[in-house]
Order: C-alpha cells, then structure tokens, then sequence
C-alpha cells in the first residue's frame, strides 16, 4: 500500500487493506518464499506479533519452500539479522513455537531441535529477563536476544557452537557470551550452590561475566544458594571500585609496576568483604601492607 502525496489518496492493488482489516498475512505472489526465504522469518515474526494469520494459499507457498529447504540456502548473515529480530520481539518463545512447527531450526544447524527441557529454558529466561528489568532498570540495557540465543544451543557443544558462529558471522562479544556460559556452567553451579560464599570470591566469579551469561545462569537452575549469591551480587557488589588510585601508592612511595595491581586486588577484597570502607581506611591498609613488605 501507498499514499498519494498529492491528493492523500490510498493507493492500494493488492487489497491490502482488507487483509489488515482480517488479519491475515499474504505474499504478493507465487515464488515469494523463493526468491526470498527469509520472508519466512519475517512472516512468523508479524504473524505472532499482532495476532495474525497466514492465510491458506500463503501457507502453501511457504510449506513449498521448506520442503524445498531453502532457508537453508540463503546467505547466513541475512537469515542470521531475521533470526536476531525474532528473538528480539517482547516475548519471542510465541515466535519459536511457530517456526519449529512450521520450518524447524535445521537452518541454524542440522539436527538442531527444540525439547520440552529448552522450552522450560525459554519460559525461565523470559522470567529473569524482567526480574532483572523491574529491579535494575538503571543497568546496560540487556541483548535480551544473546540469552534466548543461548537458550536454543543449550543443547549442542561448544564445538558445534564456534562453527553457528563462523556461519552467522557473530560479533566477538557476542560469541563469547555464549561461549563463556557453556565453558563455565558446571564451575559457577558448583561454587554458587554453596551456602556461604565470600563476597571478594563471588565478586571473582561473576564480575567478569556478562548480564546475559549470569541471567541464563540464574534461569538454568533452580538452587536456592545460587539464585541469591547472584541478587546479592548484582543488588551489593557489581561494579564495586575502590576510591584510590595509583597517584595515591605513588605518594605512599611505592614505585609503578605490577605490585600496583596486587596492593589494588587485596584492597578491593578487603572492601568486599566490609574489612574497609572509606579512603582513609584503604589508605591505612595499604601503609599495612608496604610495612609488611618492608
């Protein structure tokens, strides 16, 4: 459809406004899903976002070019930016449900399939995701699309997850967020399952992990222990810094080189772990501690 600039008239041959007005969801001709089969994507996508339908002789054409795999066909970097937008909708498991009825997820990688266990996955992170949203709306922004991502590869390993991410091209940061869940998934549950963690070692362990990576975390498993190390830390101590700095050792006398790094990791676990509070007793400490090496 189209306005006329001129006399604001609709100019409309494909009877697209009746199509709106009923809801349904049409391509404009035969070879649609052919000549382009991301269009499949993109049809789900608006389909489950206004409560659409496709309509018969569209779901035709569309079964046609599943048949014939041609998502599988397509340039990866293009289905890739289609998938992305899928799992960036409001509550994207909706759009999943469709695509593994109507396609499955053979066009991210053969044999990857949808279970009851990554559905429980899906319905958990959604969870997290506006746990996180309601308590710490002043936070980064999440890629809530990188944790609904990693809930779809749960299954498959890191292996078969570096090549998805060779094929689709995914940036760095992105990759690694993945990466970093499957590599340290059994490490972090051991450790954060326990009753009583310090807080300089749980600021060691989820400090350098993403919010995406520590929201999955959370949404995988059910524990107790581990559910509240993670509000803890993201409530007390995500981002927690100490006020001196290296002019501070400098004025103590304490010549630049890696000493500068070991003083500074002893006085922020110090402060973590509520030994220090102030400037004046991180100083305190540090003349401590150079007295000690002295």
């Amino acid at each position: 459809m189209a306005m006329s600039l001129s006399d604001y008239w609709l100019i409309d041959y494909f009877g697209g406004k009746v199509d709106l007005r009923n809801k349904k969801i049409r391509v404009l001709h035969d070879l649609s899903f052919i000549d382009d089969p991301t269009r499949i994507l993109r049809a789900v996508r608006f389909e489950q976002r206004y409560n659409f339908q496709i309509e018969p002789k569209t779901m035709e054409f569309l079964k046609e070019s599943v048949k014939l795999r041609m998502l599988e066909k397509v340039q990866p970097h293009r289905t890739r930016d289609d998938l992305i937008l899928v799992l960036k909708e409001a509550r994207p498991i909706k759009e999943i449900k469709r695509l593994e009825k109507l396609t499955g997820f053979d066009f991210i990688y053969p044999g990857l399939k949808i279970t009851a266990r990554t559905y429980f996955l899906l319905r958990a992170c959604e969870k997290e995701i506006n746990w996180f949203r309601k308590n710490y709306p002043e936070r980064r922004a999440l890629d809530s699309w990188v944790i609904y991502l990693i809930s779809l590869l749960d299954s498959v390993s890191i292996k078969i997850i570096n090549k998805i991410s060779a094929k689709f091209g995914l940036r760095k940061g992105e990759e690694k967020r993945i990466l970093t869940y499957k590599e340290a998934e059994k490490r972090l549950v051991c450790d954060l399952s326990k009753v009583k963690i310090k807080p300089s070692k749980l600021f060691a362990l989820l400090e350098p992990l993403s919010y995406e990576t520590i929201l999955v975390l959370r949404a995988r498993h059910k524990n107790f222990n581990l559910k509240r190390h993670i509000a803890d830390f993201l409530e007390i101590y995500n981002g927690m810094r100490i006020f001196v700095s290296g002019r501070d050792l400098h004025g103590l006398g304490v010549l630049p080189g890696p000493s500068y790094l070991k003083i500074f990791t002893q006085v922020l676990n110090a402060k973590l772990n509520g030994r220090v509070k102030t400037k004046g007793e991180e100083l305190a400490l540090i003349k401590g501690l150079i007295k000690k090496r002295s």
